[in-house]
């Protein structure tokens, strides 16, 4: 709610509020902008009370541990419906316009991680997005959509529903945005970067030059997490939606042959996600530490 702060600065208030506790505004902050920010806050609360809307602080103990170990997490995570951190993840993405190909294949995608025992993340988006939830749910897997709106502007409208069943099949719906914020192209880009921080995985299944699911991507790389396109079929090479897949390729993506390829790959990666779950939450402990300079 205060101009200018961000993770950073935040987070390093609450180190400092942990060590001295205090109920005065910081020395950084000016006092009328701290009284109305708090005000602001407590009405943010309240909101979500009455939506049954989770709001997580980094320092909560639910937070998503594999979210926290990624280069910005959100300093409060909104949450309707389940946690997802017992779950691993595969994040699904692509185009909003797929070629039936890309609808077959992000279908396939979803059912194959499921069967793996795997959720998939998305972000509810239509195209690639939407064929990725549908097909979880249809293989009687759980699914989780993240939004760059808040809860009460979901966007786009047409996956109302989809968001409901998103919630009755056990996964759930977050967003890095109190639940009244209205959604700014900016803020789907900022989105996208937490689809691949909850998962182990972000495959691509199709993409333009410049399309939003590289940002996914790209985030995928810059957090150590692994990256993943399919192999395109050979009337699809010179496809503009596929030129985006040669560009991930370039860029360090694994290419997948084919389904048991994809399922030797979630097999492999299955392990990384105790440890990261352990590593995650050793960050947040590490954070109360005493010995951890102040950084404010």
């Amino acid at each position: 709610m205060i101009k200018g702060l961000g993770p950073k600065g935040g987070l390093s208030l609450a180190e400092r509020w942990a060590q001295e506790p205090s109920d005065q505004p910081p020395v950084c902050v000016d006092p009328l902008e701290w009284s109305t920010a708090l005000k602001s806050a407590e009405g943010v609360l309240s909101r979500c009370v009455a939506l049954e809307i989770l709001a997580l602080s980094y320092t909560d103990e639910r937070y998503p541990p594999l979210l926290r170990l990624t280069p910005r997490p959100p300093l409060v995570l909104y949450l309707q419906g389940a946690l997802p951190q017992q779950v691993p993840q595969l994040a699904c993405v692509g185009t909003r316009a797929p070629t039936p190909w890309g609808r077959a294949c992000a279908s396939e995608v979803a059912k194959v991680a499921v069967e793996e025992g795997y959720g998939v993340t998305s972000g509810l988006a239509l195209g690639v997005d939407g064929c990725g939830h549908e097909a979880c749910l249809s293989a009687g897997g759980r699914t989780w959509a993240v939004l760059g709106s808040g809860h009460e502007q979901l966007s786009p409208r047409q996956h109302l529903r989809l968001a409901e069943r998103i919630l009755v099949g056990g996964g759930g719906v977050l967003s890095e945005y109190p639940p009244h914020t209205p959604l700014h192209p900016g803020q789907l880009v900022a989105r996208d970067r937490l689809q691949s921080g909850l998962s182990l995985a972000t495959l691509v299944v199709e993409s333009g030059e410049g399309g939003g699911a590289l940002h996914a991507a790209r985030a995928s790389l810059r957090q150590g997490r692994a990256l993943w396109v399919p192999r395109s079929p050979a009337q699809l090479h010179a496809h503009p939606k596929h030129a985006g897949l040669a560009q991930l390729r370039a860029e360090g993506a694994q290419r997948l042959a084919d389904p048991s390829a994809l399922r030797v790959a979630l097999t492999q990666l299955r392990d990384s996600h105790t440890l990261l779950h352990q590593e995650g939450l050793k960050r947040r402990t590490a954070l109360w530490s005493p010995l951890r300079p102040r950084l404010l």
